[in-house]
């Protein structure tokens, strides 16, 4: 089922990101960036289903500590557009 999604601006009035070819493009700060690269050492990728990525950083090899954890759904498993992703 789809949802619509309205974004705002700071000031509250709906945010107009038309484009010259008539799409729509937004920008979005989330206040999240990825691990810088002097943080980790390693980095694997998993495909739990075939609608899901898991990225994992370590720092000390494969075996180490983790620093942060990507996951991303998508809608189906064209993967053609995200339904959702977190930081852990």
């Amino acid at each position: 089922m789809a949802q619509n999604v309205v974004i705002k601006n700071r000031d509250g009035t709906d945010l107009d990101g038309t484009r010259f070819d008539g799409k729509k493009a937004i920008n979005v700060d989330v206040g999240i960036s990825m691990p810088s690269p002097d943080s980790y050492d390693y980095g694997e990728v998993s495909y739990p289903s075939g609608t899901r990525e898991v990225y994992v950083f370590k720092d000390g090899g494969s075996g180490g500590v983790v620093i942060a954890t990507l996951t991303i759904d998508y809608t189906d498993s064209s993967k053609q557009s995200m339904s959702s992703w977190e930081w852990s």
